[in-house]
């Protein structure tokens, strides 16, 4: 998602930077976030989240059908 909106190689220089700082650079929240917000500002980060609540929330409604 991060890639969509902000591209693939500055995601990649942006996981390298997480990784050089102690950030697991595999992980987006609370790890290549925190870096982003710092290089390149809030936008990419808050769409990021924006889809990650619509995917937990088609989730949840999904599974709550199959019960």
């Amino acid at each position: 998602w991060a890639s969509y909106n902000a591209g693939p190689n500055r995601i990649r220089r942006l996981r390298s930077l997480a990784n050089e700082r102690g950030f697991d650079p595999n992980r987006w929240f609370g790890n290549v976030e925190v870096i982003a917000a710092e290089k390149i500002g809030r936008e990419t980060v808050d769409y990021v989240r924006n889809i990650n609540k619509y995917f937990v929330a088609y989730k949840m409604y999904f599974n709550a059908q199959r019960l």
